[in-house]
């Protein structure tokens, strides 16, 4: 973030400002951790150092209402943070006395009479809940999915019986040892019946199917009218541009997936559409790479062409020396 004026602490209030108005779609991110890391007095000061995060970060998880108690039907999970913020709950019990009485307290939450706890393997969040109040299950079966490390845990059930109480819901943070559910068990402890199942190594899942095909409203190919218009006027287009540049197989493309603001005369799917990457193409590849080394032959392009009818940008290709410093390889300008 830039600010004509010499007090950090204007660049700091423009820099949280941009991060309030940010929005983004789909996934989580870690924009609230930010805007309270910039906002710190520590950082407008310029009173951080290398572990200051680690040792703030307490102060700066934002709290949440921490849902049900442990009388009512789901009991409480222990760590009031920021679910959006994936060090709070990496850090949440690393340190401090209330973390340690907070644990305890987890381990003596009692179910109904006759009912074992079946306990959260992990910290992390819960993100499946595959059975309900009620249900026989056997053992063996999958009852939760919990999510750590970007890593995904199936929880099981350790014994036959009944669910008699679910203690955690969706989105959930839970410690170590955290009662997930009390199942009553039946008298024969029967188990799930392992078979082998047949993997289709062709099959797309619908999820990374939209992936692609998102890609695929990027090519040239697939925007007729665009490329018509764009040689009408004895102009290529930006990917043609890139092809007639760089080495085969060598383009890596950012930000590709981004698109123009919803208008309110078009749906979303007809702005994805007209705006691909809104207007701008960038990424990395490699040119002359038969004549220079790796990495002078390493190339950043950069064009961009506003979907506002703005007159369009200067088309640069600049060498990035991954070492040392060295001067521009190419630079072309394209009116």
């Amino acid at each position: 973030m830039h600010s004509p004026s010499s007090d950090f602490g204007v660049a700091s209030k423009r820099l949280s400002r941009a991060l309030e108005e940010f929005r983004i779609g789909g996934l989580e991110t870690n924009a609230t951790l930010l805007r309270e890391v910039v906002e710190h007095g520590d950082f407008v000061g310029g009173g951080i150092y290398t572990r200051w995060l680690d040792d703030n970060i307490a102060e700066l998880a934002v709290p949440r209402e921490v849902i049900g108690s442990s009388g009512g039907a789901r009991a409480s999970v222990g760590a009031a943070i920021d679910r959006r913020d994936p060090l709070a709950a990496l850090n949440y019990y690393r340190e401090g006395e209330s973390t340690r009485s907070k644990d305890a307290d987890v381990k003596n939450i009692e179910g109904p009479p006759g009912t074992n706890a079946l306990r959260a393997p992990l910290q992390g969040t819960v993100t499946e809940v595959l059975v309900e109040e009620g249900d026989s299950v056997l053992r063996g079966q999958r009852l939760f999915v919990m999510s750590a490390l970007k890593m995904e845990h199936i929880v099981e059930a350790e014994e036959a019986g009944v669910i008699r109480k679910i203690m955690v819901a969706v989105d959930d943070i839970v410690s170590e040892d955290h009662p997930l559910a009390f199942v009553e068990p039946s008298a024969t402890d029967a188990a799930i019946e392992e078979s082998e199942e047949e993997i289709d190594l062709d099959y797309v899942r619908p999820s990374l199917q939209a992936l692609f095909d998102r890609r695929e409203l990027l090519l040239d190919k697939n925007r007729p009218a665009a490329v018509e218009r764009r040689h009408s006027k004895n102009r290529r287009t930006v990917r043609e541009n890139i092809d007639m540049l760089i080495d085969s197989d060598t383009w890596i493309e950012y930000g590709s997936l981004a698109y123009a603001g919803v208008s309110p005369r078009l749906t979303e799917e007809e702005v994805i559409a007209k705006t691909p990457a809104d207007g701008l193409v960038a990424g990395i590849g490699s040119v002359n790479g038969v004549y220079f080394d790796e990495n002078r032959a390493r190339t950043m392009f950069i064009s961009y062409r506003p979907h506002d009818g703005a007159r369009e940008r200067t088309f640069r290709a600049s060498h990035l020396p991954l070492r040392g410093s060295g001067r521009p390889l190419i630079r072309h300008p394209w009116a």
